[in-house]
């Protein structure tokens, strides 16, 4: 069979969105020390040190040349050391202020300070430091991770050698229970497979035969490798890198697909991926005998053309994926159309699916509010389609992105045969507005609206980037057809407070696209005007204490939604201080709870078992509220 091959690129920018700039922020990584602060660029300085011991959970053996950062919790600050032979580390002439402390070491979990349980990746406690204070016995301690090994066996019960084995996790990713690649392995000449340094949870292993191990491009390795890039920083704000992925689950139209192969196959050998079992792990816990057997199923072939501009169809990828996966997150396949716009799936299981094919780069964004500042990184990934000095493919400017989409099923040794007319995508549009106290800003020349896509699993589906012109007008162009949470950056010192489309606010609710409907009229208006809550927890006594994490939602079960607004957390610092800030007027429900799995306050689940012993909290339009909480 001939082999595809698809050349990715991807370019990372991160800018700091201000008052009249937009710059780039580069972050060099901090070199490599011993027990000393081993800052990478100058930092705030000041007159306070913090101090502790790095050791081993269980044994409390000290730790040496394990990684210790710190980090602001106000301000993008952060400073890094090594453990000296005896597990001390310290950090001089901090300035005052609430930082958050990781330490990691190679075959460990990160754990950070105030954690119930070291390494669960859940929050910690903020450190609260005052000038000229020294602070020591700030210690933490460090696990081992958990392991997931078995066997994988071919079809006659064999050792299967060279299989991918995966483990995913369940976690909560953009307010909704998913799966997030936590660790890989590959089958040795025995069959058996090792995936070590896992975090305590829930997880599902797949493995996936050696023909088709290559046939995905992971969107985790995508964001992860641009997140690295954003933190590296070149000089001048971008970074790109190109790979060859080949891709056998395309091909030639004209090739002849096999009758049967190995399907991707869930632990306890099962192809269906809604019944793939779940397995528990706890800390630092190795779970064995996780063996999976190899399924022969007969494989269909999925042939099809793209149709439309011949520059937008040589700029093309097309997406195969399940429709009916059951498992959340899950990476779909991609290919190629060849210079006629054709393209192949071969080897593809019975079941149903969606085949997708959009035109032109995919865009990432990220927004980080921290610091008082918006920060926000665009990754573009996109298709190689001849371009910088090559002779291959069509010249001139990229065509806009395009895109289509079937429903396709796939039974057996069948060739299924699909049609994609490329078409435009959709537009959102609409006015800025300002209610707030004093001048309202007039350069919106740094304002941006980002309307990023929900749909998980899809390299296709990532956000749409617009700009707001002159007279407070913006537009984003070449949506495609989806849910998206929409967030636009503001000028310093003023936040969004609504954007209402036909009668509803994106803010709190997601915003459908559908396809051949623009959506125009949209107004967003900005407030300088944010209310506030602040308070003390405290324990049974009245001392202040740290130990919790406070939620703070919405009494409205409407806006109980995956990563809304109106749900919050935080862990207060170690003197018991807290607070929410940029609140949107409403009725909350507050609560202290001794420990809770990061964004499972998202779950309605979670969220309806809180409301009973949460206590209210009303918050008008602008108000700096008061309100400690007592523990019993």
């Amino acid at each position: 069979m001939k082999t595809l091959v698809l050349s990715l690129f991807l370019a990372v920018a991160t800018a700091i969105v201000a008052a009249e700039q937009i710059q780039t922020v580069p972050r060099p990584p901090a070199p490599m020390g011993g027990a000393r602060d081993t800052s990478a660029a100058p930092q705030p300085t000041g007159t306070a040190v913090l101090s502790g011991t790095i050791s081993s959970v269980g044994g409390g053996r000290p730790m040496r040349r394990a990684s210790v950062r710190l980090q602001s919790s106000t301000s993008p600050m952060s400073r890094s050391t090594m453990s000296d032979d005896q597990g001390n580390y310290e950090f001089k002439d901090l300035p005052a202020g609430d930082f958050t402390v990781r330490a990691s070491k190679p075959g460990y979990l990160e754990a950070v300070y105030g954690q119930k349980k070291p390494g669960s990746g859940r929050p910690g406690t903020p450190v609260s430091l005052k000038d000229a204070q020294h602070l020591g016995k700030i210690d933490l301690a460090i696990p081992r991770g958990g392991v997931l090994t078995g066997t994988i066996m071919d079809d006659v019960g064999e050792p299967a050698f060279g299989v991918q084995v995966r483990a995913m996790r369940y976690a909560y990713r953009n307010g909704e229970r998913s799966l997030v690649n936590a660790g890989t392995a590959t089958t040795d000449d025995r069959g058996i497979y090792r995936i070590p340094t896992l975090t305590p949870g829930d997880y599902v292993v797949m493995a996936t035969p050696r023909e088709d191990s290559g046939s995905s491009i992971d969107l985790a390795s995508i964001e992860q490798r641009a997140t690295t890039l954003a933190m590296g920083g070149r000089a001048g704000g971008g970074a790109i890198f190109s790979s060859e992925i080949a891709s056998p689950f395309g091909g030639n139209a004209n090739d002849t697909p096999p009758a049967s192969g190995y399907a991707p196959v869930f632990y306890p050998s099962t192809t269906m991926a809604m019944s793939a079992s779940t397995v528990a792990l706890g800390p630092a816990e190795e779970k064995v005998g996780l063996d999976i057997q190899l399924q022969l199923v007969p494989l269909g072939t999925i042939t099809g053309i793209v149709l439309g501009d011949l520059r937008a169809v040589q700029g093309t990828t097309v997406e195969l994926s399940d429709s009916n996966t059951g498992l959340p997150g899950l990476s779909a396949k991609t290919t190629r159309p060849g210079a006629d716009g054709r393209f192949t799936f071969t080897g593809v299981a019975p079941g149903q699916y969606t085949v997708t094919a959009k035109s032109g780069n995919s865009t990432f964004v990220t927004m980080d509010n921290s610091g008082g500042q918006v920060r926000m990184t665009v990754m573009t990934q996109g298709i190689d389609t001849g371009g910088r000095g090559s002779s291959s493919g069509p010249s001139g400017p990229p065509a806009p992105p395009q895109w289509a989409k079937a429903d396709v099923a796939v039974e057996g040794r069948v060739k299924n045969e699909v049609s994609l007319a490329l078409q435009p995508g959709m537009s959102v549009s609409g006015q800025i507005k300002f209610d707030g106290t004093g001048q309202a800003p007039t350069d919106f020349s740094t304002m941006r609206v980002i309307l990023a896509s929900t749909t998980q699993g899809s390299v296709l589906s990532g956000s749409a980037l617009g700009q707001v012109d002159a007279d407070g007008h913006f537009r984003v162009s070449d949506v495609m057809p989806g849910k998206y949470k929409i967030s636009i950056a503001p000028p310093r010192g003023w936040r969004a407070k609504s954007i209402e489309i036909e009668t509803r606010d994106a803010l709190d609710f997601l915003l459908e696209v559908k396809a051949n409907e623009d959506i125009a009229n949209a107004v967003a208006t900005f407030t300088n005007k944010p209310a506030e809550v602040t308070g003390t927890l405290q324990d049974s006594s009245g001392k202040p204490t740290s130990d919790y994490t406070i939620i703070l939602f919405s009494a409205d079960q409407r806006f109980w939604t995956p990563q809304s607004r109106r749900i919050l957390s935080t862990r207060p610092s170690t003197d018991g201080k807290f607070s929410f800030r940029d609140l949107p007027a409403g009725d909350y429900k507050l609560i202290a709870l001794d420990d809770a799995e990061p964004d499972s306050w998202f779950d309605l689940n979670f969220l309806r078992q809180t409301l009973g012993p949460a206590m209210s909290v009303a918050v008008v339009e602008g108000e700096k509220k008061t309100q400690d909480i007592r523990v019993k």
